[in-house]
């Protein structure tokens, strides 16, 4: 097999692995960007604001690294396609 389809078939791995890390952390944000707003609550003043917004900057960031990293992926996809590979 030639050595840059077998490159490629390790990048499009580890760039899904790495997807996947990235979709559980943007989970594990949401989860507690809803815990520190809560959709129903009783004072605004008990909100904990600095922390949500810490929160969301941090998806903001791996949000914008996933959209990279699944155009990465469609790509060395149709790499491979195009070569005859079956992904």
């Amino acid at each position: 097999m030639n050595p840059e389809l077998m490159q490629l078939k390790g990048q499009l791995a580890v760039a899904r692995e790495k997807c996947g890390k990235l979709e559980l952390e943007i989970s594990g944000l949401v989860a507690i960007i809803r815990r520190y707003l809560p959709a129903y609550y009783i004072d605004a003043l008990s909100l904990e604001a600095d922390k949500a917004g810490e929160s969301m900057e941090r998806l903001k960031v791996i949000h914008a690294e996933l959209k990279i990293l699944r155009q990465l992926i469609a790509k060395i996809e149709a790499d491979l396609r195009e070569a005859g590979f079956h992904v």
